[in-house]
């Protein structure tokens, strides 16, 4: 299992949406931590594009986003969460 590093701005999504902060967490340590450099089904995460390109996203249920990036070197990768956001939020911020 790798590590995690996660943002401020994250850490005061989590704060504010306590009935939530549970499910992301708990989707964050799986597919970010156990799973971060596997593909599996449970974990909706790909690469975004253009001026974006290097940031990934991970869907968490259908109703949030975490932003991150993939940092260090072999073997020692790890996710650097920078935001986590509503699906409304996010589909705004990548028009934008």
């Amino acid at each position: 299992m790798t590590d995690t590093q996660i943002s401020i701005d994250a850490i005061r999504y989590l704060q504010k949406n306590k009935i939530y902060s549970d499910e992301i967490k708990q989707k964050i340590r799986k597919c970010l931590g156990e799973y971060l450099l596997i593909s599996i089904n449970e974990c909706d995460k790909h690469e975004l594009k253009g001026h974006l390109k290097g940031f990934w996203r991970l869907h968490v249920g259908r109703h949030h986003v975490v932003i991150y990036k993939i940092m260090g070197k072999k073997p020692d990768r790890y996710a650097q969460i920078y935001l986590i956001m509503s699906e409304e939020k996010y589909h705004n911020w990548l028009n934008s």
